[in-house]
């Protein structure tokens, strides 16, 4: 199954220039159709008024930090919601677990490159086609 480039997704960072790199990886992919969000409050927000098919979020950022956005996301839109990335610098076990627990399809350990983001969100939609 290939992805449908024309899906809606949502970047969420609290730095500006990550938001710029994923974009641009997102852009060299294929995608056109992505918002971006400072903090998981925004994104929150953003999520409930678009239906967005896939959110890459960071992990740690402030205000609201990656692992509260998701709870609140899975709280507020329940099986509506879309399909959650983690992009973070930390690749402890501990994190990798816990964003799973949490329903987090996958958590990429940065450096960002293209290829990796678009393994991932392939990873994704064939999950979901099973």
């Amino acid at each position: 199954m290939q992805p449908d480039f024309s899906d809606a997704i949502l970047v969420v960072d609290d730095v500006p220039s990550m938001r710029q790199v994923i974009r641009t990886c997102l852009n060299q992919i294929g995608y056109d159709r992505i918002d971006e969000a400072r903090d998981g409050s925004e994104a929150l927000a953003m999520a409930k008024a678009k239906n967005y098919k896939w959110i890459l979020s960071d992990w740690h950022m402030a205000p609201v930090d990656g692992p509260k956005f998701m709870a609140q996301l899975r709280d507020e839109l329940g099986e509506a919601a879309p399909k959650v990335i983690f992009i973070t610098m930390d690749g402890d076990w501990n994190v990798m677990n816990y964003a799973k627990d949490l329903g987090a399809f996958r958590l990429i350990v940065k450096p960002l490159r293209p290829s990796a983001l678009k393994s991932s969100i392939e990873n994704v939609l064939l999950k979901t086609a099973a």
